[in-house]
């Protein structure tokens, strides 16, 4: 039997196609739908795999500086929502930069100075209490950094979004060409092979319309540097038993 035939139909027609269902490609589809745009996401694997699904899980919010933090902070909350809406844990648990060289604990102290209560200094003994590391000068501990389980995340929001009225998520779906049109650009899958026929989408194709842009809902799951000539090494709080 051919897979193709027992996977749900496409769509025929949306107003937006993602292509890839990591944190990126689902941030922008839970945009464009909160927007009022109909979704589809497009993921050639099974489940997620790719590469917000093998990092860590570190949501560094607070080495952000300027437009980044703006962008950071409202992402946190984003974040966090996702969490209550689509049932995937969001742990506040908060981060650790861990200075070695007096050049990283001063970057550090500056850090702490600029962000009015939101970082903390921590003295070598402290950081020992906090993380495994035991030879540390010192570090700073971001309160509002989050951690998730990057993988079980993904899986929970492509598929929350996917009970949703004009949203879909394919798994097993590979994006192929975008055939440019006039007011639509027609997208064709790996689900087989068609050319285009009436008003109708053949299958394995779907017709995406002209729409305006949506922005990205989240940063990266990733390590954060602090923005000195060495590399801060940023470690996860160790939680209570």
């Amino acid at each position: 039997m051919n897979r193709d035939s027992t996977l749900p139909p496409l769509p025929a027609k949306v107003d937006l196609v993602v292509v890839g269902a990591g944190a990126v490609g689902l941030a922008h589809a839970v945009e464009g739908h909160a927007r009022g745009h109909s979704v589809l996401v497009l993921d050639a694997s099974a489940r997620p795999t790719g590469a917000t699904a093998r990092r860590g899980g570190h949501v560094a919010v607070t080495t952000q500086d300027t437009v980044a933090l703006s962008c950071a902070l409202a992402s946190r909350e984003r974040w966090l929502k996702l969490g209550r809406d689509a049932g995937f844990g969001v742990r506040e648990c908060g981060a650790v930069v861990v200075a070695r060289h007096d050049d990283e604990l001063a970057v550090l102290d500056d850090l702490v100075a600029s962000r009015a209560g939101d970082a903390v200094l921590l003295d070598s003994r402290s950081v020992a209490d906090r993380t495994s590391v035991p030879d540390a000068l010192g570090g700073a501990f971001l309160p509002l950094d989050l951690r998730v389980d990057p993988a079980a995340a993904l899986t929970a929001v492509a598929d929350w979004l996917d009970t949703h009225p004009q949203a879909h998520v394919a798994w097993g779906t590979a994006a192929q060409t975008f055939d440019a049109g006039s007011g639509c650009t027609l997208v064709r899958t790996s689900r087989g092979r068609s050319s285009p026929s009436g008003s109708s989408s053949p299958s394995g194709t779907t017709s995406v319309s002209s729409s305006g842009r949506s922005a990205p809902a989240w940063t990266g799951c990733g390590a954060s540097s602090c923005g000195s000539r060495r590399r801060c090494r940023t470690t996860p709080v160790r939680e209570p038993a």
